[in-house]
């Protein structure tokens, strides 16, 4: 949380600088980022050079870098992230070596001919790293020098300068099995943007429904996060997001359709377990809270359930729709965008329905120049989808069950107590059905796939 205050005071720093530079106009600056990483310079100096690195943020970032034909000291990166997942585009920096010093810095000249204009942060685009032996570890700089061409350039030179040394720092300490300070852990990003994550929950739906709807979500990004092993895969954390949910991300991106389609159903399968518990619970005890809980876990599982995408049901079918034909998955896939865009349009969640547009772009660039992500998975076979295809249907009727049995039952409880007058409880029970909807529409949209798609 403390960091995530930090940054957000350093880009307020950055917008005002940039404001008073477009008012006065853009010169050539120098701008620096300087961390210290615990490992000897050889270990950083690695990673600086290698020729494909992979960092494993919330959604992981892989980095290949190999040399132009016919051009001396020339290099090419290509960057696969989520944003070359969605669009199937290429993101590439040219980039001339004017300065090399083993072990100790490295100067780059940006080429804009042949670089993405986006990755460009203005004119005569320069980058380099210094290292410098400490007794702490490493102490690595980024520098960047451009004559910045708007306040967005001016905004993103010294903010990517402080991204990429921070993926440099974790993924670096991470190979050497580091563990961070107490202190960085506790003021982490992922903690910070937790603590925020409930802090819009309490706002939205209030204090008992925000407590239950956050143990719902953990429990069921647990779920994904227990698959992970079992595909061959390493979880790498657990993370609540304000108003949207909770995402468990992986180390590494999917590799075969099947392990994507098993870890999303491994979410609301998981929950059957939690769902059933919470049921057993009323039924023995018939606490007010434990139906609560019953409800709404399976009501938002089954929800998340849905054949659309991005939701963990859209993405199991298109798992095994692919086992038939990706053409075929990638077609209902578009078919089920109008279903999702309905549905955040009936439930009024402007957040929910900006998570459909992004899901219909992506498919819409896959529909024009082929689903080019897709084709870089393994293909399952039909006896494995057939599998998924039945866990996803008893997932499915075991929520369908649990709900259905927590309301009936909670409605006869509700009957056989003394009636308060019409429209007192009429009243409750709107104010009740309202904050139910909310708790879903805010549960539903949690999942890992974003995380690591």
């Amino acid at each position: 949380m403390l960091l995530f205050v930090i940054e957000m005071l350093r880009l307020a720093r950055d917008l005002a600088i940039a404001l008073i530079d477009a008012t006065i106009g853009f010169k050539r600056k120098r701008y620096e980022y300087t961390t210290t990483i615990r490992s000897g310079s050889d270990k950083v100096w690695q990673a600086i050079t290698a020729e494909t690195i992979t960092f494993g943020r919330v959604i992981p970032v892989r980095m290949t870098c190999e040399p132009v034909p016919n051009a001396e000291n020339v290099f090419r990166t290509k960057i696969d992230n989520f944003r070359t997942k969605i669009e199937n585009v290429d993101q590439v920096i040219t980039w001339r070596q004017t300065l090399r010093r083993e072990g100790q810095a490295l100067h780059c000249e940006i080429l804009a001919d042949s670089t993405n204009p986006e990755l460009l942060c203005g004119a005569d685009d320069r980058i380099g790293y210094e290292l410098a032996e400490t007794t702490e570890g490493t102490r690595l700089t980024l520098f960047r020098e451009v004559t910045p061409r708007s306040v967005m350039d001016a905004l993103l030179a010294p903010w990517g300068l402080r991204s990429g040394a921070r993926m440099y720092n974790k993924q670096i300490e991470k190979e050497l099995d580091l563990k961070r300070p107490l202190v960085e852990r506790l003021t982490s990003f992922g903690v910070g943007l937790s603590i925020l994550a409930f802090a819009s929950f309490w706002y939205t739906m209030g204090l008992e429904f925000a407590a239950i709807s956050t143990v719902v979500i953990l429990l069921h990004e647990l779920g994904h996060a227990l698959a992970f092993p079992l595909v061959g895969m390493q979880p790498k954390g657990i993370y609540l997001v304000p108003f949207i949910g909770g995402a468990a991300t992986a180390k590494t991106p999917f590799r075969t359709d099947f392990q994507e389609g098993f870890v999303s159903l491994m979410g609301p399968g998981f929950s059957l377990i939690p769902t059933f518990a919470f049921l057993i619970g009323y039924l023995a005890s018939g606490n007010s809270t434990l139906y609560t809980a019953a409800w709404i876990s399976a009501f938002v599982n089954l929800l998340n359930l849905a054949p659309v995408l991005p939701l963990d049901g859209g993405r199991v079918i298109r798992a095994v729709l692919t086992a038939v034909s990706r053409k075929l998955a990638l077609i209902v896939s578009c078919v089920g965008v109008p279903l999702g865009l309905f549905g955040a349009w009936w439930f009024k969640d402007y957040v929910y329905g900006a998570v459909f547009l992004v899901v219909a772009i992506g498919l819409w660039a896959s529909a024009r120049k082929g689903d080019a992500a897709g084709d870089q998975m393994v293909p399952m076979s039909r006896m494995s989808a057939a599998f998924l295809l039945a866990g996803f249907i008893v997932t499915a009727a075991g929520h369908g069950y649990a709900g259905y049995t927590a309301y009936t039952l909670h409605q006869k409880s509700v009957s056989a107590e003394a009636p308060a007058p019409s429209e007192k409880r009429g009243k409750v029970r709107l104010t009740y059905d309202e904050r139910t909807i909310q708790a879903a529409r805010t549960v539903m949209t949690s999942k890992m796939s974003e995380a690591a798609a």
